[in-house]
């Protein structure tokens, strides 16, 4: 119960401010906490360009982006960190692949083969601090 009313809330805070585009908004921890790198991994996952407008969000769309952002977090804490939260060490991890040159979807892979389509990744600067945003214009279309 407790959680499926804390993901409404965080999906309802998602779509709020219209007017800012996806992957912005998601390093606002207003409304999303703990996302940063993660974004670009998110997005893709839900097949959401994160360069599009908040409000352009389906329920389904930000329900995805909700639901995935903790999924990848936990897919990032060491299996022995005993009674606190340590996030991993080493590579970050979003495919859940073994090989470390196969560990993420698109984040750092400018340039590189879409792991779904086959489209070169593309990549650019995001909102107000100028992240880095990257994304596949085949899977993630605007």
């Amino acid at each position: 119960m407790f959680l499926t009313t804390r993901l409404i809330r965080t999906r309802r805070r998602l779509r709020e401010p219209a007017h800012f585009e996806v992957g912005d908004a998601m390093l606002r921890q207003s409304m999303v906490a703990g996302i940063v790198f993660f974004k670009s991994e998110i997005c893709f996952a839900c097949k959401v360009n994160s360069f599009r407008k908040v409000g352009s969000l389906t329920p389904e769309e930000a329900l995805c982006l909700t639901m995935k952002a903790p999924d990848y977090l936990r897919a990032n804490v060491t299996d022995n960190s005993g009674n606190g939260v340590v996030t991993y060490a080493g590579f970050r991890r979003t495919t859940r692949r073994a090989d470390p040159g196969a560990r993420l979807w698109v984040y750092g892979r400018r340039s590189q083969p879409c792991r779904r389509c086959g489209a070169p990744i593309q990549s650019r600067k995001q909102g107000e601090l100028a992240r880095v945003t990257f994304c596949s214009p085949r899977c993630q279309p605007i």
